[in-house]
């Protein structure tokens, strides 16, 4: 048996970095050692901090080695190290270190490097690599003890933190029930990195939402897509949803108009008819694009993308020369935005910055076109027409993206749908009067809303009161009427909190709507400091006021599914390469504690800083060549004539086939994203009722109110189950009589109006 010899060339060649001190271990067998370096340091600071004692073994001075600070300088003269060795020696270090932590110490440690790592996109297993230990290390030396591996960071610490987050939030929706909000179920579907396609489920209020399946990710999407199948997927949701949380008032659904949910919304209105189905706002602002894309000209906006296209190129030469002709122009440099086909608001920026630099592209335009490279489809700049069809369309642009802005931040109530409505009319009409088409585009999208349940809840608002004054002052319409707004009240809390409702509770309701109606609530000293809509009810609750009772459970009312749909990008970063094994349960847990966590820290900012100026650099002189280029500039008549689709003063085979169908595809996309509606809107609506009102239709209206019931849907429920094969004639909820009483945008936000920006 051959006699095992001890390696002292690697110890002796470590020792060479410390001196020893005299003084031994409790054990006998070692003396302690000083790092040589750090006692030089420590006495050039000369401020009595202490020297690290290292035990005189192997593993102390190679454990020192690796985490101080003053021999990565230098290359150290260590032997090779073993593979055990990069791996964290938690023992031995332990063994240098007097102080310890807690265990409360230790989980809040935890907890915040798990949202370290979660807020940055951070791979779990980073935390085993030494560059991680010589980085808390230098910190504090006490931390680099208690690192946990990268397996129990991403399964026992998140499961843990997860729970602790998500007991929380619950509390506070707890406290949300008790002061009576209404919380509404946002559903859409996910797509997942990992090829499962699911339905994201999230009972949200005002500015607050928490996933329903805690993190399992089990509700799987519908593989069928007609209404029926739709509606029955849905109604499981709603049975599960109210089941798990009865201490809730869960009374609303809020889903897109992709494929067929609007028909699956109708079919479930009349299943539920205490329940309030309404579609996300900001996916009828994707609508409204389509539509404006539909009357703008496209052609003039694919060149655009050609031309950014061009310029973004990566071997290409003349954004370099762009720049040195804006320094020139301008005394400074600019970007040009890129068009995302994902984020359609990028097509206003990219339009808003051709039209900041545009005398600088005019100016390009004319001293490097006769250069015999120059690229075909930067002729256009020489264009007026062009420049032209660039600044209606961006005029267009800017009222949707800066309302696409405002909603994805900041929740989205009933009330406030006729106000983005009027925004969107008045905007349009003030800075594009040649645009008709799109006024009447408007007037299509607001026909299809429920009028009487719209200007009910902009009533109630405390914030648009004073706008809802100005307009009963211009127009005469019979719907704006104190009588009319009386009797829409007592059929709303007839139809969602009727359940003990007798005719005396009539007189009271009108009584408490016309006291409302002639105060001035935002005169009181608590409407300054409210932020939302409900707070002003809750302040000012009556157990015995019904108005009360139904301002607050139509103004709690959220009619968004952004907070579904910002987690889409989360997921593809997180299921990256670097983690690309984490399962389904894992990716659902780390983006609702990152959302969760997100929700503390958030801020409102301003919603104009987002939005890309068009407005032209202030020139430093005004050359010659600056002007339009052997084009008579556009006059102001022609600026107001309705523009031809048709353009097409250069040759179509200028264009690059590359991108001469990137935005129709995009167009595409975005036609494809609303659902072919059957029904006709025209038939469900009285035309009575889009004209002023006559004694026949105010008699009709008053049996209308008289009639309605509280209903749960239980009967209906267990009479009718859906099938679960695609029935086109199953029964659809139809708006008429009361409810499809319709009045005009024209009619409402007349140009004498003042219409203020609310936040």
């Amino acid at each position: 048996m051959k006699r095992r010899v001890r390696d002292t060339e690697g110890l002796e060649n470590l020792k060479k970095h410390f001196k020893v001190t005299g003084q031994k271990h409790r054990t006998g067998n070692y003396y302690y050692y000083e790092c040589i370096k750090c006692s030089e340091f420590a006495e050039l600071r000369n401020d009595g901090s202490q020297v690290d004692k290292v035990i005189g073994r192997r593993e102390g001075f190679r454990a020192h080695l690796r985490r101080c600070v003053h021999h990565n300088s230098s290359p150290p003269c260590i032997a090779m190290p073993r593979r055990n060795d990069l791996q964290p020696q938690q023992v031995m270090i332990s063994n240098t270190i007097e102080d310890n932590f807690t265990a409360v110490d230790v989980i809040r440690f935890e907890n915040l490097l798990l949202d370290f790592f979660i807020d940055n996109q951070i791979s779990f297993h980073a935390i085993e690599k030494p560059s991680c230990h010589r980085l808390f290390t230098f910190i504090q030396k006490i931390t680099s003890k208690y690192l946990p591996k990268g397996n129990r960071l991403s399964t026992d610490i998140l499961d843990r933190c997860y729970d602790q987050q998500r007991a929380s939030k619950m509390d506070q929706f707890d406290a949300y029930a008790e002061m009576g909000r209404t919380f509404t179920i946002a559903c859409d579907h996910w797509e997942y990195a990992i090829n499962n396609h699911i339905i994201g489920v999230m009972i949200q209020t005002i500015n607050r939402w928490i996933n329903f399946d805690d993190g399992k990710g089990e509700i799987n999407a519908c593989d069928k897509n007609n209404a029926t199948a739709i509606a029955g997927q849905l109604e499981k949701i709603i049975l599960a949803v109210t089941n798990n949380h009865p201490e809730y008032n869960i009374r609303a659904l809020c889903t897109t108009d992709i494929g067929q949910f609007t028909a699956a919304r109708r079919i479930l209105a009349l299943r539920y008819p205490h329940w309030l189905f309404t579609h996300c706002m900001a996916h009828q602002i994707n609508l409204m694009l389509k539509d404006a894309l539909n009357i703008i000209n496209t052609k003039a906006i694919v060149r655009a993308v050609m031309i950014e296209k061009t310029f973004h190129h990566i071997e290409s030469k003349w954004l370099h020369w762009l720049r040195r002709v804006m320094y020139a122009s301008y005394k400074r440099t600019t970007t040009i935005s890129s068009f995302a086909e994902q984020r359609w608001e990028s097509l206003q920026a990219l339009l808003a910055s051709f039209l900041h630099i545009r005398s600088a592209m005019h100016r390009f335009h004319s001293t490097y076109s006769d250069m015999r490279d120059y690229p075909a489809c930067f002729t256009h700049l020489g264009n007026n027409h062009f420049w032209h069809h660039i600044q209606q369309a961006e005029r267009i642009l800017r009222p949707l993206t800066e309302l696409s802005f405002r909603i994805k931040k900041n929740n989205v109530f009933l009330s406030d749908i006729i106000y983005i409505y009027g925004r969107l009319y008045r905007q349009v009409g003030d800075n594009v009067t040649c645009y008709t088409h799109f006024r009447q585009v408007l007037e299509n999208r607001f026909r299809k809303e429920e009028h009487p349940l719209l200007l009910l809840t902009f009533c109630l608002d405390y914030r648009y009161f004073d706008l809802y004054i100005q307009l009963t002052k211009v127009s005469n319409h019979a719907m704006l009427h104190s009588k009319f707004l009386c009797q829409t009240a007592v059929y709303y809390y007839k139809k969602f909190l009727g359940q003990d409702y007798v005719e005396a509770d009539y007189k009271k309701l009108v009584n408490q709507m016309l006291r409302y109606l002639h105060q001035t609530p935002n005169d009181s000293e608590q409407a300054q400091n409210i932020v939302y809509p409900f707070d002003y009810w809750w302040l000012n609750e009556n157990q015995e006021d019904q108005l009360c009772q139904l301002a607050k459970f139509l103004l709690s009312i959220v009619t968004q599914t952004a907070s579904c749909e910002r987690l889409f990008s989360h997921f593809g970063s997180t299921h990256a390469d670097i983690s690309s094994t984490l399962s389904t349960s894992r990716i659902y847990k780390i983006q609702e504690l990152n959302r969760l966590t997100f929700e503390d820290y958030q801020t409102i900012t301003d919603i104009k800083s987002k939005l890309v100026s068009s407005k032209e650099l202030k020139l430093l002189t005004t050359p010659d060549n600056i002007c339009f280029n052997n084009h008579e500039k556009v006059s102001d008549e022609n600026e107001n004539d309705v523009i031809d689709n048709t353009y097409a003063e250069q040759p179509d085979e200028m264009c690059d086939d590359a991108y001469s169908h990137l935005l129709e595809s995009w167009i595409d996309a975005l036609s494809a994203s609303e659902g072919n509606d059957d029904q006709d809107d025209t038939d469900l609506i009285d035309d009575l009722c889009c004209e002023e009102k006559s004694e026949d239709s105010m008699v009709h209206t008053q049996n209308a109110v008289q009639q309605i019931k509280f209903d749960d849907g239980t009967n209906i429920r267990k009479a009718n189950t859906i099938p679960k094969w695609d029935d086109k004639n199953y029964p659809q909820e139809k708006l008429g009589n009361f409810r499809g009483q319709k009045i005009r945008l024209q009619d409402l936000f007349d140009n004498s109006i003042f219409l203020p920006y609310i936040t």
